[in-house]
């Protein structure tokens, strides 16, 4: 089972408020995320970052800036490392002044635990799903090294360069159709990549760009055999830029409100009635070979 340790809320007499709420795993399609609450009863914008215990302070992606509707900002977190203790912060500001914040409130340490390895598309986390890894034990690190021989003297001199990120191969396994397809469907964007493990495996959190070939094997040579190993090449990079898009459908909106009057209750703006509706879709697979 997935989920999140503890979820937090802490309203303190700025009159802003940062809730936290896990929805990391459903029956129909898992998304390793958490759902960020922001409540002020002033300012227009709100920024939101991610403290971790080595101090490093990461804007969440979508939540730079971003605009409060009826004093309410509802986002989702992708990128939550696992088994890390971190800190959400958020900072609201008048549109008038972007730099001194009008309050600054956290939500209390909270740490994401779940059983699963995952790759995640930052740009399009509809694509992100939990994944078995049967093989990402070797990386290789390259140092840029220039060698000149000189006349005269035996030993060469050396010009070197920042050692660069790891390069490597990483090996999954795909039990059904759906597995496959949703893995095809996540290796198709050409997107830059993010490999989700425990601390302790030496991923954490890996940024990786596929590189070269995807290879599909199945796993027994029979017509109907559904199991597959894939090998990935890849190589690690930074962070992507750019904010995550959101996938919901109306069959979301039916599931959730019974009428339009329960769909005009729940938000003050479409921005926030779609940022706060909880996406229960299969996402969009691709259809070829004659499918």
């Amino acid at each position: 089972m997935s989920g999140l340790a503890p979820s937090s809320t802490l309203s303190p007499s700025s009159g802003a408020s940062i809730t936290t709420s896990g929805s990391f795993l459903d029956s129909v399609t898992e998304k390793g995320r958490i759902r960020i609450t922001v409540t002020a009863v002033s300012g227009t914008l709100v920024s939101v970052t991610r403290i971790h215990p080595s101090g490093r302070v990461i804007p969440v992606r979508g939540m730079t800036l971003q605009p409060l509707s009826g004093g309410v900002f509802v986002g989702w977190d992708y990128e939550m490392p696992v088994g890390v203790s971190v800190v959400y912060e958020a900072a609201v500001y008048d549109s008038t002044d972007t730099v001194n914040p009008l309050a600054v409130v956290d939500a209390g340490a909270m740490t994401w635990v779940t059983a699963y390895d995952w790759i995640k598309d930052p740009l399009e986390p509809i694509r992100n799903m939990p994944i078995r890894v049967v093989d990402m034990t070797e990386y290789d690190y390259v140092t840029p090294t220039g060698v000149h021989t000189v006349l005269g003297r035996p030993d060469p001199i050396t010009v070197g360069d920042v050692r660069q990120a790891a390069t490597g191969a990483l090996t999954l396994y795909t039990e059904t159709s759906e597995e496959r397809d949703r893995l095809h469907y996540i290796t198709s964007s050409g997107h830059v990549l993010l490999m989700q493990s425990t601390q302790d495996s030496g991923v954490g959190n890996m940024y990786i760009a596929p590189t070269g070939t995807l290879k599909e094997t199945r796993l027994i040579s029979l017509r109907d055999e559904q199991a597959r190993i894939w090998e990935i090449d890849y190589q690690e990079v930074g962070s992507p830029v750019g904010d995550g898009a959101a996938f919901v459908t109306w069959q979301d909106v039916l599931d959730q409100d019974a009428t339009w009057q329960d769909v005009k209750d729940s938000a003050n703006s479409w921005i926030e009635f779609i940022e706060g509706l909880d996406s229960q879709s299969p996402p969009p697979v691709l259809l070829w070979r004659g499918a």
